[in-house]
Parts: C-alpha cells; sequence; structure tokens
C-alpha cells in the first residue's frame, strides 16, 4: 500500500475476538486515506447499513473497485453484526479471506475494492490496532508475509 510517501504493511493480528463487545464497535478507515468519517457498527434493532459508491449508501466509498452497492452491515439479535457482500465485482475481505458473510469484531481488518478498514472499540484515536506493523517493507519481507497468509501461491 502506498499512500504517497511510504509503504506501511499491516501484517499479523495479536488476537481477534469475535462476537458481541461491551463496546460500540466502528469502522475506521485507514487506506486509501482516512479523511472519511468513522462507521459505527449498527446494533442488534437497529437498521443495516449500506456500503458503496452510491448515494444512497450510508457509508459512500469512493473508486472504480468499489461497486455501487458493495456491501452491508447487518445486526444479529446475540451475535456480532456481519458484513455481506451483495455480489460485487471485487467482493470483501476480511483478515484477508474473502468473505460472502462474515461476523466482525475488535482488530478485523476488511478490504472493499482498495479500501482498508479496521473494527476499533475507540473510533476517535488511534488505537493499538493489536498489529505487528512494518513500515516501508522489503519487498522478499511482503512477498514472504503475503504467501504465508495466503494472497500469494
Amino acid at each position: 500500500m502506498s499512500a504517497g510517501g511510504g509503504t506501511t504493511t499491516i501484517t499479523q493480528a495479536v488476537t481477534n475476538p469475535t462476537g458481541v463487545t461491551a463496546h460500540p464497535l466502528t469502522i475506521v478507515w485507514r487506506f486509501p486515506h482516512a479523511a472519511i468519517p468513522a462507521a459505527p457498527l449498527p446494533r442488534a434493532g437497529q437498521p443495516e447499513i449500506g456500503i458503496g459508491r452510491d448515494p444512497s449508501c450510508e457509508v459512500q466509498l469512493t473508486g472504480p473497485d468499489v461497486s455501487r452497492r458493495h456491501a452491508l452491515l447487518r445486526p444479529s439479535p446475540g451475535e456480532a453484526t456481519a458484513i455481506v457482500d451483495l455480489g460485487s465485482r471485487n467482493g470483501v475481505r476480511v483478515n484477508g479471506r474473502p468473505s460472502a458473510v462474515a461476523p466482525l469484531g475488535p482488530q478485523d481488518v476488511l478490504r472493499l475494492g482498495s479500501w482498508i478498514g479496521v473494527v476499533t472499540t475507540t473510533p476517535g484515536g488511534s488505537p493499538d490496532l493489536g498489529y505487528r506493523v512494518i513500515r516501508n517493507p522489503s519487498g522478499p519481507e511482503l512477498l514472504r508475509w503475503a504467501r504465508e497468509h495466503g494472497h500469494l501461491p
């Protein structure tokens, strides 16, 4: 990933709890830019939240690799909010894995097109995401990580 001057790669989750949490969860968008507001995850009894390019989506992400109606954040009674791919061209990835439907928990990393977001309980600041971060990784290091995590054969 590159956004101007450097490259940052999120590599490994230290913990990845799933299920209901006592604190409200929010998706904080980190790439390609963080200017978009954080997206609170809906809880049981609240309406679904649409994500995509379409003006009717509650969370609007720009770019040709995001579908007009890309995904939904769907609350479930007694369960974690799930992200649901709406048949988008580029799909939804949760923690690096393609997902048609996936429950979301703290520290999950989402990818919709080129957009990358992190589920957190602290949307206002720079939370400790529980990830080991490599700044300006070398090519071999990045390739090794991508292979280890199933992004390359």
